[in-house]
């Protein structure tokens, strides 16, 4: 963990592993590396219609919203992963590949093919 760039995390996930308190993120001692806390699954359990995201550095935080969609997503949080990924190589600052990553993944959410059991599959937009 030291050497990334950032983890992504969701709030129990945090919790578990750096001791950040899922009630409310901040950055703590055991952080070895900024971190991305997603937190659809708090926002789903809470009935709200946005998403919360923290972004924790040693330096503050930040704090991105964006719809929450409807139905359980397969694999929406490696794409969050490969996005900020590509946002950071493409040369962008931390919050702003943060900002990106998390639109391009919910128009992929968007656009997802919804399957019977309620889980979809994030897809591109046409």
């Amino acid at each position: 963990a030291p050497r990334v760039s950032v983890l992504t995390p969701n709030r129990q996930e945090a919790a578990d592993l750096f001791g950040v308190d899922p009630q409310r993120p901040c950055w703590t001692a055991a952080c070895p590396a900024p971190l991305l806390v997603t937190g659809a699954d708090h926002a789903r359990a809470q009935g709200e219609t946005r998403i919360t995201h923290r972004l924790l550095t040693a330096s503050g935080s930040t704090d991105f919203q964006v719809p929450l969609r409807p139905g359980r997503f397969r694999g929406s949080g490696c794409l969050l992963g490969s996005a900020l990924a590509c946002a950071l190589a493409d040369g962008a600052s931390l919050p702003e590949a943060c900002e990106r990553a998390l639109h391009n993944v919910d128009a992929w959410l968007q656009s997802a093919w919804a399957f019977a059991d309620a889980v979809h599959l994030p897809q591109r937009p046409a």
